[in-house]
Order: C-alpha cells, then sequence, then structure tokens
C-alpha cells in the first residue's frame, strides 16, 4: 500500500492518502476529493469528470474533462463532457457551442446523433411546457423555437409577447416525417415583435383569434390549405409592408365563405390567394 500526499481541492490542505483508493474526504473542510494520481490515463480523468457531475460539483468535472481533452482531443467523451458542464449536466441554460462543435468534429456519425438526441430533450425540456400534446407555454430559455414532434395544439397565449421568438418551426415525426400540429390557440403569438420566420404545417386545421396580432416582424406568412379555420382579428395590426399567402383559396370571397369575414379584420397586409 502506497501513500501518497494530496492537496484538498477545496481548502488545500495537505491529505495523506492511499494511492489505492478514488475517493477521500479532507479532514479539515469535509470536501470530497477524488484520487488524482500521476500518469493517469483518460478514460480516469472521465470517470472523474462523471463522478464530480454526479454530485453537482461542475469546477471540478470540467477540470478532469479538460484533463481528458488535453490528453487525447481527437476523443468526443471529453468534450461532451464539457457540454455537460456547462449546461449543469443538462438541468439549466448554458454557453456549450463551442464544445459541442468540437465534439461532432472527432465522434462518429452514430455518436453525433446521440449527443443531438440528448441535446434536443434538453432543450425541450427548458423551453416548453407541454403537456398532453398542448403545448402550453413558450418558456424561451433559448432564442427560436422548434416545435417538438408529436404536439398537436399550440395553447392559447403560448408564446405571447415572448421576445425570444425570432423563428418557430414546427418539427416533423422523425419515423413517418409527417406533422401532428392541428391547431394554434387564441392569442398564440400575439405580441411577439421579434418573430421574423414561422412555419405552418399541412397538418394544421384552426387558427384561433388574435392568434398574431402584433407581429410587426412577421414579413410574410403561409397558410396552407389544410386549414378550414381562422378566428377573428387573427391578423389584427398587420401594416401594408407584410404579405399573407392563403393556399387552396381562389380568391377572397373563396376564403371568406371558408374562415368568415371577421378574420381578416384590423388586418391592412397584402393577402394573396393561390387555388
Amino acid at each position: 500500500m502506497a501513500i501518497i500526499t494530496l492537496k484538498c481541492q477545496n481548502c488545500g490542505d495537505n491529505m495523506q492518502v492511499d494511492e489505492s483508493r478514488e475517493k477521500v474526504f479532507c479532514t479539515s473542510c469535509g470536501t470530497q476529493n477524488l484520487v488524482v494520481r500521476e500518469g493517469m490515463g483518460i478514460d480516469e480523468f472521465l470517470k472523474n469528470g462523471n463522478t464530480f457531475l454526479s454530485i453537482f460539483d461542475f469546477q471540478r468535472a470540467g477540470e478532469a474533462f479538460i484533463k481528458a481533452v488535453e490528453i487525447n482531443p481527437a476523443d468526443y467523451r471529453g468534450w461532451w463532457g464539457l457540454v455537460a458542464v456547462c449546461t449543469k449536466n443538462f438541468q439549466a441554460p448554458g454557453y456549450y457551442s463551442e464544445y459541442f462543435n468540437k465534439a461532432c468534429m472527432v465522434a462518429t456519425e452514430e455518436q453525433v446523433e446521440e449527443m443531438e438526441r440528448e441535446l434536443t430533450e434538453y432543450v425541450y425540456k427548458l423551453n416548453y411546457e407541454i403537456e398532453n400534446g398542448v403545448l402550453k407555454k413558450f418558456i424561451g430559455v433559448f432564442s427560436n423555437s422548434h416545435i417538438p414532434a408529436g404536439v398537436t395544439a399550440i395553447g392559447d397565449k403560448a408564446f405571447e409577447g415572448n421576445k425570444n421568438a425570432g423563428f418557430v418551426f414546427a418539427m416533423p415525426d422523425e419515423t413517418s416525417g409527417e406533422h401532428t400540429l392541428t391547431s394554434i390557440g387564441n392569442w398564440a403569438f400575439s405580441d411577439c415583435k421579434d418573430l421574423t420566420m414561422i412555419n405552418l404545417p399541412e397538418s394544421l386545421i384552426s387558427i384561433g383569434s388574435w392568434a398574431f396580432y402584433g407581429c410587426s416582424a412577421l414579413t410574410h406568412i403561409i397558410i396552407p390549405a389544410s386549414v378550414t379555420s381562422i378566428g377573428v382579428h387573427a391578423f389584427q395590426g398587420w401594416s401594408s409592408a407584410q404579405t399573407i399567402v392563403v393556399l387552396g383559396k381562389a380568391n377572397q370571397a373563396e376564403a371568406d365563405a371558408v374562415f368568415g369575414e371577421n378574420w381578416r379584420i384590423g388586418c391592412n397586409a397584402i393577402i394573396k390567394y393561390q387555388a
């Protein structure tokens, strides 16, 4: 049994430690320390980093993963560990793009797909409140929004006034390629003054009242032919600098016969019809 001297990573006091041990508690401050020996390989540093992640010691986890990438920058696991550190083990907002890009550069295609899947789940968890297929609230931790596959409805006031809704894109199901979004609620995007782009999928059936009221930065919107209902004042406040394209309708009379006239009350946008 060899005894080595280590400094506590918290208080700096010396500790006499059996080098065969993986962890030791400092007798001065009670902090748990991982035993770092000379000549440690990348797997040991990765293991240490993951151990620190599990006890929410993100500073030391970062130090361990940095050691790992110094030993072998071509091993994606060290970079991915730093992504986990930046996001507090995928529980909080954080800037991770630099490390994620480096991980992708050295990872296999399958490894990249797995990392992207985990990051997507992380973003969705922090960005949305979803209940029974209804997106009830866009929290907006991250700028822009990819509506998750499986969401069937955007609830009333879900995005109302949110400044992080720069563009909104409904994602199709990964397996079938089909969209699931069928309805947009009342006031759903009202007063989203920074919304510049949105795609309405062909699965969409209804748009609620005042849904896009005050979306002054949205230069154009395309209403798919699948839509059969648009609520009153849906585009209230739109100016002549904005364009609405209505698919599946040859003219205004045909559109009004389906939607009624009140959908375009208060809207000064250019409305184009394409049968």
